[in-house]
C-alpha cells in the first residue's frame, strides 16, 4: 500500500531527527494529516538542519543534536539566508550547481512555518511552557507567486483528453494498440494486463481520482451495482466515496472477473490493482501506474500523465455541468478556487468556436 510505504518512509527519517520534531509529526497525524505532506515537510527539515550544522549555528554535528535554544537563538537574518541559499542553489555540499525552483522555496517556508508555530504555540514542556519562547518565522515574509491561468491552461494544450477522447484512448487501447506491439513478449506482456490497464485507465478518466488514491483501493471500495463508486483515502486524509461515470462500468466488471484468477495476497486488504511477477503478487506501485498511464497515451498520441487525465476529467465534467461545486465536491477539493482552471480551459474552448461562426 502507497499509504504504507510513505509510513515508513516518514518512520526512518524521524529516527535522524530531534525528538521535538518527532513530536511535531506525531501531533499533525492525529488530525489527520496528508502524510504526503508530512513526508515533504521532513525533507525540508533534513535540509534546513543540515544547513544550520554547515553554517555553525548549533553545537550539534547531526540533526538529531540540535537543540530547542539553538532554533530560539535564531534571527530572521538567518531564516532568510537560509531560503537565498535554497532559491539560489548556493548549498554546494548538498546541491552542487542546483538552482531551486520558486515553488520548493514557497513549500521550505510553509513547513519552517509550521514546525515554528507548533512548538511556539502548540506545544508544553514539563512546567507548562511552551518549547519556544519566540517565532522567528512570523518576521519573515515570502510573496507568494501564482502562475496565471492562461499560463498553466497552456502548459496543458495537447496533453488533455477532452469530450470524446477518454471513450477513444479505450477503444484505441481495446482494439488498436496491440497492432503497436513490436515484438512477441512485448505483444504477451500487453495481453496479459490489457483489462488490468484498461480499468485503470477508465477509472482515472471516469472520476478523476488521484494517482496515490487509485493506488491505495482496495477490492472491497469499488461497489458494482446499478451505479458505480469507489472509496478513496483524499490527499487531506479524509475518506470520501467517488461516483464514477457509466462507461467505465464494462471495464471495471471485465477487470474484476480477470482479478479473481491472479490470486491473493498471504496478508492484509486485497489491492484493486496489482502487478505480478515471478508468482509473487503486489499491490502496483507508483512507477508502474505512470508506466501504464504514459505508454497508451503516448501511442495515442497524447503523452499524458495521471495527473493530465485528473485534469482531462475535471475540465470534461465542467463542460457538461457548468458547476464549480460539483467538480469541487468530486475532485475532494474543499473549496472552488481551485476549479478556476477548468472553467478557464471550456470558457478558453468556447472562445475558439465562436470565432469561427
Amino acid at each position: 500500500m502507497q499509504r504504507e510505504t510513505i509510513m515508513k518512509r516518514i518512520n526512518k527519517k524521524l529516527k535522524t531527527m530531534p525528538y521535538y520534531i518527532q513530536e511535531y509529526c506525531n501531533s499533525k497525524l492525529s488530525y489527520p494529516y496528508s502524510i504526503c505532506t508530512i513526508d515533504a515537510y521532513l525533507n525540508d527539515f533534513q535540509i534546513f538542519l543540515k544547513w544550520m550544522i554547515n553554517e555553525k549555528l548549533t553545537f550539534g554535528s547531526e540533526m538529531r543534536e540540535i537543540k530547542l535554544d539553538e532554533l530560539n537563538s535564531l534571527k530572521k537574518r538567518d531564516v532568510e539566508n537560509y531560503l537565498s541559499y535554497r532559491r539560489l542553489g548556493l548549498m554546494s555540499k548538498e546541491f552542487p550547481d542546483k538552482q531551486t525552483s520558486q515553488t520548493t522555496v514557497i513549500r521550505n517556508h510553509a513547513a519552517l512555518r509550521s514546525l515554528f508555530k507548533y512548538l511556539s504555540e502548540e506545544t508544553e514542556n514539563e512546567y507548562g511552557d511552551v518549547y519556544l519562547e519566540k517565532n522567528v518565522m512570523r518576521k519573515v515574509k515570502l510573496k507568494k507567486v501564482r502562475d496565471t491561468l492562461n499560463y498553466r491552461a497552456s502548459k496543458l494544450k495537447g496533453r488533455l483528453l477532452l469530450e470524446n477522447d477518454p471513450h477513444e484512448l479505450l477503444n484505441f487501447v481495446e482494439k488498436k494498440y496491440e497492432s503497436h506491439t513490436t515484438s512477441d513478449v512485448m505483444r504477451w506482456k500487453f495481453l496479459c494486463n490489457k483489462k488490468r490497464d484498461l480499468a485503470i485507465l477508465s477509472l482515472f478518466l471516469a472520476t478523476g481520482i488521484r494517482k496515490s488514491e487509485l493506488i491505495d483501493t482496495n477490492v472491497e471500495d469499488l461497489v458494482i451495482e446499478d451505479k458505480v463508486t469507489i472509496s478513496v483515502y483524499r490527499k487531506e486524509g479524509k475518506f470520501d466515496v467517488v461516483g464514477v461515470a457509466p462507461f467505465a462500468k464494462r471495464y471495471l466488471i471485465e477487470y474484476l472477473a480477470q482479478r479473481e484468477k491472479v490470486g491473493h495476497l498471504l496478508e492484509g486488504k486485497e489491492p484493486l490493482f496489482v502487478t505480478k511477477y515471478s508468482n509473487q503478487i503486489k499491490r502496483i506501485s507508483d512507477a508502474s501506474v505512470d508506466s501504464v498511464v504514459t505508454k497508451y497515451t503516448a501511442a495515442f498520441n497524447v503523452r499524458a500523465t495521471s495527473h493530465d487525465l485528473r485534469h482531462s476529467f475535471a475540465t470534461n465534467l465542467y463542460r457538461v455541468s457548468r458547476s464549480s461545486g460539483v467538480v469541487a465536491t468530486q475532485l475532494g477539493h474543499n473549496s472552488t478556487m481551485t476549479t478556476d482552471l477548468y472553467v478557464h480551459l471550456v470558457d478558453e474552448e468556447i472562445q475558439e468556436q465562436l470565432e469561427k461562426l
